[in-house]
């Protein structure tokens, strides 16, 4: 008969359940890493760039707000608009545009027309009828190229002070805990 040692057996659970948490230390480190240098960009980004606007080259990076665009875009997705260059909008396109003259504010909604003066007749694809008056080429910011559903949610999520706060606590509380461990661990040795 075959004997155990139980010993050896409980410190390999311990074991298993220390790399779990490594583990999520690190996953958590991780994220607070992405979310810390997304921010960075994000803000950087905007100050520097003219039209103030978080983006690198020619691409910015905007929330969706609505559900204008359903079921193409939702509110919360992460949408890529690219600068156009020499190419002129078309319909069927997605562009985004400044609201008036004024630059406070975008809206992303789908071409359904192009004068060839360059202005445009936008519409909502989960609106009924067309946005109200044209579009000037000059409030044209440029067209969407990519959508990250839910990344925008998500990076909202992540920004609300008490989540942040929590990861951090978390991320600080298990480092203490480790490191706790790890003295405990190698005084048990020295013994």
């Amino acid at each position: 008969m075959e004997e155990r040692n139980h010993d050896h057996d409980y410190n390999e659970g311990k074991g298993a359940g220390r790399v779990k948490r490594t583990l999520l230390r690190q996953v958590i480190s991780g994220v607070l890493l992405v979310f810390v240098l997304v921010n960075l960009l994000f803000y950087t980004s905007a100050k520097w760039n003219a039209d103030h606007m978080p983006g690198v080259a020619k691409w910015r990076f905007l929330s969706v707000l609505t559900g204008s665009m359903e079921p193409t875009l939702q509110a919360g997705d992460l949408i890529v608009v690219e600068r156009y260059g020499t190419t002129e909008p078309r319909p069927g396109e997605i562009v985004t545009f400044w609201e008036d003259q004024a630059h406070q504010s975008v809206i992303t909604h789908r071409i359904v027309q192009r004068l060839h003066n360059g202005y445009l007749q936008t519409k909502g694809d989960a609106n009924v009828v067309k946005d109200g008056g044209w579009t000037a080429p000059d409030r044209v910011v440029g067209r969407m190229v990519a959508v990250i559903p839910h990344l925008a949610s998500i990076y909202h999520f992540l920004q609300k002070p008490a989540v942040l706060l929590s990861m951090i606590a978390g991320l600080i509380a298990s480092g203490i805990y480790s490191k706790r461990r790890l003295k405990q661990t190698k005084m048990g040795e020295l013994t």
